[in-house]
């Protein structure tokens, strides 16, 4: 049973047991971000954080659910990683990201081998994007399309670019959009997933690339895990040829 809603991708179960959601990504309440030189600073809860903390708490907070861990069970942060679903009452068996996804109060996530209902919130996500739900109608979540000398946000969204370089280290595969933006795909997921395809092809053209920015310097990158965090339309359901 849901004893606690912390915000609106994790709960708490009666025995203590801290569950993160897999398979989507709610925005973030406010937090304290730590800066060179020991300093912090407080960035403010992002949009619909409010909301989607609220409508999780009204779905789960009281009843019984049913989770299904993923692999590995323990992320990170200490937390379960699992799928919930609704164990009791007329709303049995239901699923609990898609009821998120479905009023835009998060955006899908994909970290292999967690990806068992990626094409069905994929599809979910895609339907509440093209009506403007949520998340999808806020300025804050809005395609950054890459220009000269307009600033990257940092975090997690969606960015448009062209393919202007593509390189090779050791452990990945670096594309460049704009020459502003390095996305990294390890070589064992480029294997995996895009087998049989040449990076360098994808030269000059145009990608919506989904994930966290994230800076060292001036340099600034976002890790490629599945073909789904690279499409060619911003409200698209699946990457064509993935």
């Amino acid at each position: 049973m849901v004893r606690q809603v912390v915000d609106g991708d994790t709960v708490i179960l009666d025995g203590g047991e801290r569950v993160r959601l897999l398979g989507i990504d709610a925005p973030e309440g406010k937090r304290v971000r730590k800066l060179k030189g020991g300093k912090k600073r407080l960035v403010p809860a992002q949009p619909f954080f409010v909301e989607a903390k609220r409508h999780l708490r009204d779905l789960t907070a009281g009843k019984r659910v049913k989770i299904t861990v993923g692999e590995p069970a323990v992320g990170y942060y200490g937390r379960t990683l699992a799928y919930l679903h609704l164990a009791g009452g007329a709303s049995a068996g239901a699923d609990v990201q898609q009821e998120l996804l479905r009023r835009g109060y998060a955006m899908v996530t994909s970290y292999p081998p967690n990806i068992r209902h990626l094409r069905t919130y994929a599809k979910t996500e895609a339907e509440a994007c093209r009506a403007g739900r949520g998340i999808w109608g806020h300025p804050h979540f809005a395609l950054q399309v890459l220009k000269d000398g307009a600033e990257i946000r940092h975090g997690r969204g969606r960015v448009e670019g062209v393919v202007t370089s593509v390189a090779r280290t050791d452990v990945d595969i670096r594309v460049a959009l704009n020459d502003r933006l390095t996305l990294l795909i390890a070589r064992g997921a480029w294997r995996r997933f895009w087998r049989g395809q040449e990076a360098e092809s994808m030269i000059g053209e145009r990608l919506i690339a989904r994930g966290k920015i994230r800076a060292s310097g001036k340099n600034k990158t976002m890790r490629i895990r599945h073909p789904f965090m690279l499409r060619t339309r911003p409200c698209e359901a699946w990457p064509a040829g993935a």
